[in-house]
């Protein structure tokens, strides 16, 4: 039986590995310019659209404050009234004693 061996051996392994490298420098390409295309394709065709408009109008003029709503038909009747130097009060838990324990 012939041994396989010398430069034909040698020929066939540079071939077999310079393939390899082709089909892995292949196979990053494609999946490269996939990626790519599926980027660019959702960019484009999904354009900015706010989905509330009214939201989107309030935001830009700025913060406005809510309009409050009279509570009773008194308060309906009387002219706003503002007071002044009134801070609003904390209260605050009371001390507590524990039971002495034996």
């Amino acid at each position: 039986m012939p041994m396989m061996g010398g430069p034909g051996m040698f020929a066939m392994m540079s071939w077999m590995l310079l393939g390899t490298l082709l089909f892995i420098v292949l196979v990053v390409i494609i999946i490269w310019f996939l990626v790519h295309w599926l980027h660019t394709r959702e960019q484009t065709s999904v354009p900015y659209k706010p989905q509330n408009q009214d939201m989107y109008r309030a935001y830009e003029q700025g913060y406005q404050p809510p309009k409050s709503t009279p509570n009773t038909a008194q308060e309906a009747m009387q002219p706003n009234q503002v007071v002044q130097d009134e801070q609003p009060q904390a209260q605050y838990p009371q001390e507590q004693h524990m039971p002495e324990q034996r």
